[in-house]
């Protein structure tokens, strides 16, 4: 391996430190505040819109103007009509105090955040089958509610 080689590796590889040390100082990669929210609008996927999705199965107030409304101990299950990926952002609000959703796409991990403690991040890929030659970009969203709170989980889309 020649010097110049040697020199641009190790340069990349300060330079993720110094982005990894940047993201803990910002209070963690998955925070979305500061620094690391503007590099991850810049090079992460789009933020979901309602514009992006279709009801599939649920109630048709599943979408309502640019919420998300799950009926509570409900689900909604959307697919994704955009060509490229995109990232579900919701942020906490009052309202969804002790309230628990969790997102789940086939294939993928499960998100869960409870409400005011967490910030709802999810990652909604675009699949598709090469095998029957059809989309499979279905996420279902799940709403389970404080303890004798029976309201829907109004999961209002960030930018």
């Amino acid at each position: 391996m020649s010097l110049r080689s040697f020199v641009i590796v190790v340069g990349v590889l300060v330079l993720l430190f110094v982005f990894g040390l940047a993201g803990q100082a910002c209070g963690g990669i998955s925070s979305g505040t500061g620094f690391v929210s503007d590099i991850d609008s810049i090079v992460g996927a789009p933020s979901l819109t309602t514009d992006d999705i279709e009801l599939v199965q649920g109630e048709p107030s599943c979408i309502t103007g640019t919420a998300l409304v799950i009926p509570a101990r409900g689900s909604c299950t959307y697919e994704l009509t955009t060509f490229l990926d995109r990232r579900l952002v919701v942020t906490p609000t009052p309202a969804l105090s002790g309230f628990t959703v969790a997102v789940g796409q086939q294939g993928l991990v499960t998100v869960r955040a409870t409400f005011p403690d967490d910030e709802l991040r999810a990652h909604i890929e675009r699949k598709r089958s090469m095998v029957v030659n059809t989309e499979l970009s279905l996420f279902t969203v799940s709403c389970l509610p404080p303890l004798g709170n029976l309201n829907t989980c109004r999961l209002e889309l960030a930018d």
